[in-house]
């Protein structure tokens, strides 16, 4: 589903039905769970045109894809539950992201630094040991 040209959000938030996930009825929607995130994203100008254009970019990392679909989606007012049904992600995944939008700005979507050791060879394999074996 992530895959292909990149999606519309006007057509994304018009597509997902209030209290459904993915086509089905969502099973908390009219419960006392309140389905509404205290992370309100409201984005400039510029930070609109900076998510939509990593959106379409071809060379981008899946994953820096996949976290400004979830906040341009969560700018356009979509509940979290509808945004991780639609992406077909896990809900504390968009809660996760949407949180640290709103904490960090866009620098909060990229990756943090790992703990434990550092990689002893880089990541392209030049290492020993990782010659080609017949």
């Amino acid at each position: 589903m992530l895959s292909g040209p990149p999606r519309n959000y006007t057509r994304v938030s018009s597509s997902l039905r209030r209290g459904q996930v993915a086509g089905r009825p969502h099973r908390t929607f009219g419960g006392a769970v309140s389905r509404r995130s205290p992370f309100v994203i409201e984005l400039s100008d510029a930070q609109r045109h900076q998510l939509q254009a990593l959106t379409r970019r071809r060379t981008a990392q899946q994953r820096m894809v996949l976290r400004a679909r979830i906040v341009l989606a969560a700018a356009e007012g979509v509940d979290n539950a509808d945004i991780a049904g639609h992406l077909e992600v896990a809900l504390n995944t968009v809660i996760k992201w949407r949180k640290r939008f709103f904490e960090e700005g866009v620098d909060g979507l990229s990756d943090r630094k790992r703990s434990g050791r550092p990689r002893a060879f880089p990541p392209s394999g030049g290492g020993r040991g990782q010659t080609a074996r017949l």
